[in-house]
Formats: structure tokens, sequence, C-alpha cells
């Protein structure tokens, strides 16, 4: 995370509106996930070919709770493919 503030993050034209968020994508999604609070959520929850299709389903459950925002995956284009 260290690496993505430092050198990452300051080239996004509005990085003070990016708040990083460091803990299990389901529980924070549980808990905090709501209509209107965010615009836009990248989630990597990906581990391997043998996981990540089914975590990504179960994240997509979370989006219909937040119908506003745009969500995107790490690697999801890949993922896909095995639907």
């Amino acid at each position: 995370m260290k690496l993505f503030t430092e050198y990452v993050l300051p080239q996004f034209k509005n990085a003070n509106k990016i708040t990083i968020i460091k803990e299990d994508a389901f529980e924070y999604a549980r808990k905090h996930i709501c209509p209107g609070k965010y615009d836009y959520v990248f989630t990597d929850l990906w581990h391997d070919v043998s996981d990540g299709i089914d975590l990504y389903l179960k994240m997509k459950q979370y989006e219909k709770q937040s119908p506003q925002t745009v969500f995107s995956y790490w690697i999801e284009k890949s993922i896909l493919c095995y639907l």
C-alpha cells in the first residue's frame, strides 16, 4: 500500500478525494455500502482462478445496494471468461 500511496495515488487528478480502505471486502460491503455513499468502488478480491469467479459473483450482490456507484474489480475481464 505504501508504494501505491507514494507513486500511483499522486498521479490521480483528484487524489485528495480518494479513500483507500484496506479491509475484508465483504465485511466492509456488508457494513458500509449504501446508496449514494460512493461514486466508484474498486475491489481487489481475486486470489487465483479457483476462487476468482465465486468471489466476483458474491461481491456483485452488494452492487445492488448502491446502484448509482460504479464498481470494478481487479482482473475482472480474465475471470469472466470462466462464466
